[in-house]
């Protein structure tokens, strides 16, 4: 949790409180200054914090109704969600943005999100690649496809990606040997879109994990939604992983 959401917890605790008292400070200073002489001018900078207390209110509710109206949207698929990822990363104006990604294989990526980053001169930015290693000791409870998808992306990555990138677009490499249950991706640990792998059933009635469901869910860090944040991150922190070495 970051130092915003902690401070706006600090505040909401004693919001009304605050809010009553400073309006009512506000106007004993300044409607009624005149029966404290003297007194008024030593009451100012108090009446001058009070009106801060209320902007600070109002910033709030105005961020509660932004992150309301944006957090939630459904993206179908990849190819709705890296535009609004580049659209985002155009709009913060940090020199150089973080990308969190948690997947299986990658091999949505050099035709997805890299393709996008090559296309962009002005964009820099760290990603870090959280995926499943194809050496795993459980990897036989995985679809078969895995090791080998996973294999084919890692050659692309060291032979074609990191070339075609070039240094604005810096990569780090980590591999887990879980099954994922959630995938997405994590923009300047303030914008998230999140996706879960879920257990589908064939036609033959053989039980097989599947690459994602229906949709990405798109959230903006706040209060409310840092649940879902907590969660993403705790599958970054939490489960074991190995850096891989990348060289072109």
């Amino acid at each position: 949790m970051n130092w915003w959401i902690k401070f706006r917890q600090v505040y909401q605790k004693s919001e009304r409180i605050l809010v009553y008292g400073a309006l009512s400070f506000i106007v004993v200073v300044f409607y009624f200054g005149h029966f404290l002489g003297p007194l008024r001018d030593r009451l100012l900078p108090g009446a001058i914090a009070g009106i801060f207390a209320i902007l600070f209110k109002t910033m709030f509710s105005i961020i509660d109704i932004i992150a309301k109206k944006y957090s939630g949207e459904k993206y179908q698929d990849l190819n709705e969600v890296t535009p609004k990822i580049l659209e985002l990363l155009k709009r913060r104006t940090s020199n150089c943005h973080t990308i969190k990604t948690i997947g299986s294989t990658g091999a949505t990526l050099p035709d997805g999100l890299f393709s996008y980053l090559c296309q962009d001169s002005s964009i820099h930015v760290n990603v870090i690649l959280y995926l499943v290693d194809p050496d795993s000791p459980i990897i036989n409870h995985m679809p078969k496809y895995w090791p080998d998808e996973t294999r084919y992306f890692l050659n692309r990555l060291k032979t074609e990606v990191i070339k075609n990138l070039g240094s604005r677009v810096s990569l780090e490499l980590w591999m887990f040997d879980h099954i994922p249950c959630i995938s997405g991706y994590l923009i300047d640990d303030q914008h998230l879109f999140l996706n879960f792998y879920v257990w589908k059933q064939s036609e033959n009635q053989e039980w097989f994990l599947k690459s994602h469901s229906e949709a990405y869910v798109y959230y903006r860090r706040s209060e409310e939604t840092e649940r879902y944040f907590g969660m993403f991150e705790s599958w970054i922190d939490g489960p074991p992983c190995k850096k891989v070495t990348l060289s072109a």
